[in-house]
């Protein structure tokens, strides 16, 4: 699910939608500096720490969710690898801007739709709005 709502706004749509209803698990900053992540729950209390080679066994235990600004900062610095590894295994995109959706749609939908399951768009213009999913 991509969407430009809040990141407890859209685990709760994602319950409601049953498109993955195991516990939450949001990547943030572990630290002020911005360069190192971590998992917390819907608490904000610090889950797990980040490793990219975990991502496809917490997929398989939690909902993983992601912030456009985390999504961006994380892009920035990791490696390409890691970038598709956690797009791949994130289900709940929150927080995306109008412009990330449009530049990174193409790379998350690439990915996700080679996953089977049930996959959301919403796009967004001046003139329209519309939700998809299938």
């Amino acid at each position: 699910m991509i969407t430009g709502d809040s990141e407890l706004t859209a685990a709760s749509i994602n319950d409601q939608l049953d498109v993955s209803p195991k516990t939450h698990l949001f990547l943030n900053f572990a630290g002020t500096d911005q360069k190192t992540f971590a998992w917390f729950d819907g608490d904000g209390k610090k889950s797990h720490e980040f490793d990219a080679k975990t991502l496809a066994s917490f997929q398989k235990e939690y909902t993983l969710c992601i912030t456009g600004n985390v999504l961006k900062t994380f892009s920035d610095s990791a490696r390409p690898t890691d970038i598709s590894h956690l797009i791949k295994y994130s289900t709940v995109f929150a927080r995306v801007s109008p412009s990330q959706k449009v530049s990174q749609n193409i790379l998350l939908l690439t990915i996700k739709n080679s996953i089977p399951g049930i996959y959301y768009l919403h796009f967004e213009s001046s003139w329209r709005k519309s939700s998809y999913v299938w």
